[in-house]
């Protein structure tokens, strides 16, 4: 039974970036925690990413997890092009 379902799209326009940020994630969406799945899609400029869990706890994990990664990538995109 799912109780938690997220969906984001992220526009982002940078091919490099757009491919750093999708490979970072993949091997998080490949390895959810138990009771989840994941997926993530690049549709030209966007990243769709879904993920559906059997518990909230397992859910906010995963959500942060992904998160803190683009934001990771995000700073250091940043950094790199100053």
């Amino acid at each position: 039974m799912v109780i938690a379902s997220v969906r984001y799209e992220f526009r982002i326009t940078d091919e490099r970036l757009r491919k750093a940020i999708y490979n970072a994630l993949v091997p998080e969406v490949l390895n959810p925690p138990s009771g989840c799945k994941a997926m993530i899609d690049e549709k030209g400029e966007v990243l769709v990413l879904n993920f559906s869990c059997s518990k909230v706890s397992d859910a906010r994990a995963l959500n942060n997890g992904l998160l803190s990664i683009l934001s990771m990538l995000l700073k250091a995109s940043k950094v790199v092009d100053k």
